[in-house]
């Protein structure tokens, strides 16, 4: 991969950001609720895609509660293995 392509394609994903984010950002400025992407989906697709959202709002943040548990566990076991003073 030459340099060119690999500066566009830092450019190309650096451009994705903003064109994301700024619509949402002025729809929260304009609109400002709690949970604005669950509502928005609601309110400007269709009530069955907001419902659909905060489901797969719920089952994403209940599904990482033991991956953040087993990360915090890999963490203390690699440390404190490593950091034995019974040796």
């Amino acid at each position: 991969m030459c340099m060119a392509e690999m500066v566009r394609q830092v450019i190309s994903s650096e451009a994705d950001v903003p064109c994301t984010y700024l619509p949402i950002a002025r729809q929260v400025t304009y609109l400002p609720i709690s949970s604005p992407f669950i509502r928005f989906a609601g309110r400007y697709v269709d009530e069955a895609f907001g419902f659909a959202a905060g489901w797969n709002f719920f089952v994403f943040e209940a599904a990482l509660v033991p991956f953040e548990i087993t990360a915090c566990n890999v963490i203390i076991h690699y440390w404190s293995k490593s950091t034995s003073s019974s040796h």
